[in-house]
């Protein structure tokens, strides 16, 4: 649903969208963290295309790596 209607719908409001989603089910967590290395992976990755966004953080996320 999020690649076929809302990325669409995001587009006609000219909204700045992501090229990679994350998808998460409850397995990927335990105890309200995630749990999952692949999740954890892929979160990372957004958060560096997010960066691009905010080019004053940028220090900041590559110090949290």
């Amino acid at each position: 649903m999020v690649e076929h209607q809302l990325r669409p719908l995001f587009g006609f409001f000219m909204a700045h969208t992501l090229p990679t989603a994350v998808y998460a089910s409850d397995r990927d967590f335990a105890d309200y963290a995630v749990s999952s290395d692949a999740l954890s992976n892929r979160i990372c990755e957004v958060v560096g295309e997010l960066s691009a966004f905010f080019p004053e953080a940028r220090p900041a996320v590559a110090a949290a790596e």
